[in-house]
């Protein structure tokens, strides 16, 4: 994931399971047995969400293939306000930690 972040000069964000928890009621396709593995009812959905804003919404609801699970949030933030945070971070970024 670091290398096709690094390829699109983006960031990689991750999120802990409680705040990837906390977008639960906006999941499309929640899930228990996901919870049950991770302690949260969704990945890609919840992390497309959180990384998008509180008003965001689900363009793509998540696909998945042999090889990774995707799903897309439309923010309805400012590019500039979304990436901010992100713009002098190293190049993965975790949400639990603040960066001076």
């Amino acid at each position: 994931m670091l290398a096709v972040a690094r390829h699109f000069s983006v960031p990689l964000v991750t999120f802990p399971a409680a705040r990837l928890e906390a977008e639960t009621s906006r999941l499309a396709n929640p899930s228990d047995l996901v919870f049950a593995h991770t302690g949260c009812h969704g990945v890609a959905e919840a992390a497309a969400l959180a990384q998008a804003g509180p008003d965001a919404r689900l363009l793509v609801e998540k696909t998945k293939s042999a090889h990774a699970t995707v799903a897309v949030a439309e923010s309805f933030q400012g590019f500039a306000v979304a990436c901010s945070e992100t713009e002098s971070a190293p190049s993965h970024f975790d949400s639990n930690r603040e960066y001076a």
